[in-house]
């Protein structure tokens, strides 16, 4: 198939982006959907299983492909690029291969460049599972200058193989006016939950019986919060990650202010309906800071969290976090309705930290994030790359 199709596919510049297998939700769908619109000449195609809930979503941009057909195979073996918020091959490799498999079997014929554009702001930590020589990527795109200076000092890459050009999903974020609510999307514990990218594991610790459940569901229940949500007229939405959500029957709730959101809720959506964000370490923070919205953190594990999950980062939720670092639930419910009683406004202090944070917020984050993509040709030189949306961008500093 590679020598069939190679008179037509190879060198003429195919890039191969997506996600999840049946997801276009995060900064691969915004990134498409910006080239589509503004580069309709660069032969970008979108990867995702054919039955998928988002396949009309993004369909309507062209330039779709479904994953488990012999067209997604045949493209990847051209491909120049390889651009995925996820894991890249594990998402995009051959079907029904494991990442494995596909780079052992196929390895030899593939030349394209590796990009990361990540599924969060990286803060954390995490230098063992995204070492440049664990990932062999050959870009990162990053947001400020604390997280570049992260992956090119602590994680092998370099400053030549991270961009800092903001996530491409920042420029959707436009805050939906007129609601009044508040957003709790707290992160997910490995030995809580069986992974589902790992069914057979088996939790340490019951659901029922763990920190995470006592403290959320204690939070949800808080019978002053309750009364502060109908005085005020705040809905709360309860969104935790999705590998919670299996485990959301366990929460019993029942009562007219509060929505628990399953699958099927757009996350980017949810974060520009709320009014505010209440989570305990999850990366989504960042992106409500960039719509300059109130955050209240619920790090009641801390020690756990950063004994079993995580290293503690460069980033410290209590030193520069963007907003109140509580530890208790009377604490959380005091900050949510100093919030309420301050109509949402975010402290001076706070707005100042996520000032310092991102240099930029604009809606340019797709635009640098092609640039950077677009010049990675294999004789270029790693400092123009990195150089590229630097000085000439606002981010001389960095």
């Amino acid at each position: 198939m590679y020598w069939l199709t190679y008179p037509y596919l190879h060198g003429r510049g195919i890039w191969i982006i997506g996600e999840r297998e049946d997801t276009a939700q995060d900064n691969s769908y915004h990134l498409f959907k910006w080239i589509r619109q503004n580069r309709p000449k660069c032969k970008i195609y979108y990867s995702i299983n054919g039955d998928s809930p988002d396949w009309d979503k993004v369909a309507r941009y062209g330039q779709v492909i479904d994953r488990l057909s012999w067209k997604h195979r045949a493209y990847l073996l051209h491909a120049e690029r390889l651009i995925n918020a996820y894991d890249l091959e594990a998402y995009l490799g051959f079907p029904g291969l494991h990442k494995r498999a596909f780079l052992r079997g196929y390895g030899d014929l593939l030349r394209y460049k590796r990009v990361f554009l990540q599924h969060g702001v990286v803060y954390n930590d995490v230098v063992a599972s995204i070492h440049g020589q664990a990932t062999n990527v050959d870009m990162v795109l990053t947001t400020g200058r604390s997280e570049r200076s992260y992956y090119a000092e602590h994680c092998g890459y370099g400053y030549e193989r991270v961009a800092a050009t903001g996530l491409p999903r920042f420029d959707a974020l436009e805050p939906v006016p007129g609601l009044r609510r508040v957003l709790v999307m707290p992160t997910w514990r490995r030995d809580i939950v069986a992974p589902s990218y790992n069914r057979a594991a088996k939790p340490e610790i019951p659901f029922p019986a763990s920190e995470y459940y006592r403290f959320f569901s204690s939070l949800l229940r808080n019978e002053r919060l309750l009364k502060a949500l109908q005085y005020y007229g705040v809905e709360l939405e309860f969104m935790p990650h999705y590998e919670i959500r299996p485990y959301l029957g366990h929460f019993k709730i029942d009562h007219p202010s509060i929505t628990v959101s399953s699958t099927g809720r757009d996350v980017q959506l949810a974060m520009r309906e709320c009014s505010m964000l209440v989570t305990d370490y999850s990366s989504v923070f960042f992106d409500v800071a960039y719509m300059g919205k109130p955050i209240v953190y619920t790090n009641f594990d801390d020690e756990s969290f950063y004994s079993k999950h995580y290293k503690r980062g460069y980033f410290d939720l209590a030193r520069d976090g963007f907003g109140p670092a509580c530890r208790t639930v009377d604490h959380a419910v005091d900050e949510i309705i100093a919030v309420f009683e301050r109509n949402f406004e975010v402290e001076p202090r706070y707005l100042q930290r996520a000032a310092e944070f991102f240099v930029l917020r604009d809606t340019s984050n797709c635009e640098r994030a092609y640039q950077v993509i677009e010049t990675m040709d294999a004789n270029a030189v790693g400092d123009q790359r990195a150089q590229l949306y630097l000085g000439a961008r606002g981010f001389g500093e960095f």
